[in-house]
């Protein structure tokens, strides 16, 4: 009995191993022909690849002309890249930078705080103040000793000796009283400089929502705009390949032709706009420190009234007209930008908007980076604009 269970299991055994080798080998079998078949295809896709490839291009194309001829309506539909242009018309046409501008041109002073560039500063005061009372202790007893000196040479010449004592004393009070005030003099020519600055601002406001600015750059995003949406030729007769290829031609210059040709032409304008505004807010932020630098160490400057030459001759008259043209610093760099986006929007607009050739779109392109540099030029050149309004030079 125990011998007829072993035969059995030796029996089953063997069968279990025989159909194992016959998988393995059904399996090594259809690898092997895989393999063959996958050489054959890589041996005839070899020898016939610029056949297929033509083919696979064909298809696709053809693919392409059918699926166009049936949705023409999509040829009209404005792209992302049409956006991406108006985007950058609004950037270079935008005169909300101006606004930013007259901002950082704003530097109020008050009792308890300063604001620049419609930041409001409130720990400053105190160390101002500070710095404020030290040149004027300076300035102070510079003016003494100017006044002793003075006084001596006055005696010893002999001389007019009270006429000139009495000059010098009238202008060692006048100069005790300037270095008193001084900080709030500077305050004060400062605040009108921002007032004139804002006043600039609210007439190129009014003179650009009143005038035709803001129509034009609506012109030129139209103009952009319908050159973007052409609608397709519309051929008579059934002729679905002909009016296929015409779709697919007007989608891909709407869609991709036209509003690329748009950016690369707008993107150098771009660049360098963006970079003129931030050497024109770099310009405004140094007025900003200047300003506060100047008012902070205002009394050094008043120290010399008392020499007796008067207010006329000396460094004080000087100082105050100095100061006076760099708060009108921010005025001259308002009215010049405003002039200069002018200019831009009708270059711009005489390009796309009045029968110009397309073709000169770049000629335009470069006056517009032309009036850009000319933007940032007359800015960092605001400074001596105003210092020869004040007949400093």
């Amino acid at each position: 009995m125990e011998s007829t269970l072993i035969c059995k299991q030796g029996n089953a055994v063997m069968e279990e191993s025989h159909c194992g080798n016959r998988i393995r080998m059904l399996a090594m079998v259809l690898l092997v022909r895989l393999q063959a078949c996958l050489r054959q295809t890589f041996l005839v896709f070899r020898y016939y690849r610029r056949r297929i490839v033509v083919m696979v291009v064909g298809l696709v194309a053809v693919s392409l002309v059918f699926c166009s001829a049936a949705f023409a309506k999509d040829a009209t539909e404005p792209s992302k890249l049409l956006y991406k242009a108006l985007d950058m018309v609004d950037d270079i046409t935008d005169t909300k930078e101006l606004e930013d501008i007259n901002e950082l041109v704003a530097v109020r002073f008050g009792d308890t705080d300063m604001k620049v560039g419609g930041v409001t500063i409130r720990g400053l005061n105190g160390t101002l103040s500070a710095i404020n009372n030290i040149c004027q202790n300076i300035a102070v007893l510079i003016a003494v000793i100017t006044f002793c000196i003075g006084y001596a040479s006055a005696m010893a010449q002999g001389q007019n000796y009270l006429e000139i004592m009495a000059k010098r004393f009238l202008g060692l009070v006048v100069c005790l009283a300037l270095i008193a005030n001084a900080m709030t003099i500077c305050f004060f020519l400062a605040n009108i400089g921002t007032g004139l600055a804002e006043a600039v601002m609210d007439y190129a406001k009014l003179d650009s929502s009143e005038g035709d600015y803001a129509e034009r750059v609506q012109e030129i995003k139209d103009a952009m705009y319908a050159e973007c949406t052409k609608e397709p030729v519309e051929l008579e007769g059934w002729h679905p390949v002909k009016q296929g290829l015409e779709n697919f031609s007007t989608k891909m210059d709407n869609h991709l032709v036209t509003p690329f040709s748009y950016i690369l032409a707008f993107l150098f304008p771009w660049l360098i706009q963006k970079a003129v505004w931030v050497i024109v807010k770099f310009i405004c932020w140094g007025r900003a420190v200047e300003i506060i630098i100047l008012a902070c160490l205002s009394p050094l400057a008043m120290c010399n009234i008392a020499n007796g030459h008067g207010m006329g001759n000396g460094n004080a008259e000087r100082f105050l007209r100095q100061f006076g043209a760099v708060c009108i610093q921010g005025a001259i760099i308002l009215v010049t930008l405003y002039i200069c986006s002018q200019l831009q929007v009708s270059v711009f607009a005489a390009s796309l908007v009045e029968g110009t050739d397309p073709d000169t779109l770049g000629n335009t392109c470069w006056n517009m980076v032309a009036i850009s540099l000319v933007m940032a030029g007359l800015s960092s050149r605001s400074q001596g604009i105003a210092q020869k309004l004040m007949a400093l030079q």
